[in-house]
């Protein structure tokens, strides 16, 4: 007989009393593309079991589980059994497959950033995060099975980014990477950790990707890398208005506009870029940003210089024209 799976989240009746309603079911690694869960409903609970594998993804209902009745095998399952029930529903639906290829870190990866350039509407944003992939993960991870990573391989990763020098942009095509200086004070070790923090949430992510998405059976070797703590410090700098007036008279003639914007919303370049002269209302002193890095809609409130500024702006526009134009009549771009 096969070794009983624990989860303790879901194994005892007293743990699936501690969790909330929700349509979605809690769910356990058994096998690589295999997994079995709990739904929790207003009127108890239920095992469900899923395969992802070269078929596609495939799902059943075994049984109510015994959170208030004693387990018969029918009416009440208990965990134990329910996985037994689990492993055999797996066995008829995966008769005659072939087995799941190893995964390696690279093939995680390369599936995650088609996943997240499909989703995303950041050219810059994918383009960034592709670099972190390329200097930084693929190079020291990239072969190895994301089944044999261990906590403490990653964490020895994480700790060598962490204690390197910060790399410097470099021309195309150099032989070697700039970096700065080493540094050992308190500061520059914290920015490096913070570094470090960063470019372990990408590599988390296509980890996390491969496990929700059935190809590894076990996501514990990087859920128990705690990130560094205390380490994401904002730099906080306020611009005086001779600074800001110094700034707006410093820029190129046609981006002064986007300067002035900004200096006076608080709003990314992308999002300004973005703007229709629709989306600022003179009635209520606010500008309606519709797409922002973190996908959802706001309006941003205008004091009187900034409304005096965007009733300027859009004068004469049509509303469904771009806000701010580069000075040949074209939107800006990246």
């Amino acid at each position: 007989m096969a070794r009983i799976v624990r989860g303790g989240k879901i194994d005892t009746p007293s743990a699936r009393a501690k969790l909330r309603q929700r349509k979605a079911p809690y769910w356990v690694s058994v096998a690589p593309g295999f997994a079995m869960g709990y739904r929790k409903g207003s009127k108890g609970g239920v095992w469900v079991a899923k395969h992802v594998g070269p078929s596609g993804r495939a799902e059943t209902t075994i049984g109510p589980a015994d959170d208030a009745l004693d387990a018969d095998g029918t009416n009440a399952i208990a965990y134990a059994e329910a996985q037994e029930q689990a492993r055999e529903w797996l066995a008829d639906a995966t008769k005659g497959q072939a087995p799941a290829a190893p995964v390696t870190v690279r093939d995680a990866v390369t599936a995650y950033m088609k996943a997240y350039k499909s989703d995303s509407d950041s050219a810059s944003g994918t383009a960034g995060t592709q670099r972190v992939v390329d200097l930084h993960i693929l190079p020291a991870l990239g072969d190895k099975l994301v089944s044999a990573l261990t906590t403490d391989e990653i964490e020895d990763w994480r700790r060598g980014l962490a204690a390197a020098p910060a790399r410097l942009r470099s021309k195309k095509g150099a032989a070697k990477p700039t970096t700065r200086p080493a540094a050992h004070d308190r500061e520059s070790k914290r920015r490096r950790k913070a570094t470090a923090n960063r470019i372990f949430t990408v590599l988390k992510a296509a980890l996390n990707h491969a496990f929700n998405s059935g190809k590894v059976a076990s996501d514990s070797a990087w859920r128990k890398v705690k990130p560094y703590r205390n380490v994401d410090a904002a730099k906080v700098r306020y611009l005086t208005r001779a600074e800001c007036q110094r700034l707006v008279n410093a820029a190129d003639a046609d981006l002064r506009a986007m300067v002035r914007a900004a200096l006076l919303t608080g709003c990314r370049y992308g999002e300004l870029a973005a703007l229709r002269v629709g989306d600022f209302n003179a009635d209520s002193n606010t500008v309606a940003i519709r797409h922002s890095k973190a996908g959802k809609a706001r309006h941003v409130p205008l004091d009187d210089d900034g409304s005096t500024f965007f009733a300027a702006a859009v004068a004469g526009h049509k509303g469904g024209a771009t806000m701010f134009l580069r000075a040949n009549g074209k939107p800006w771009g990246p």
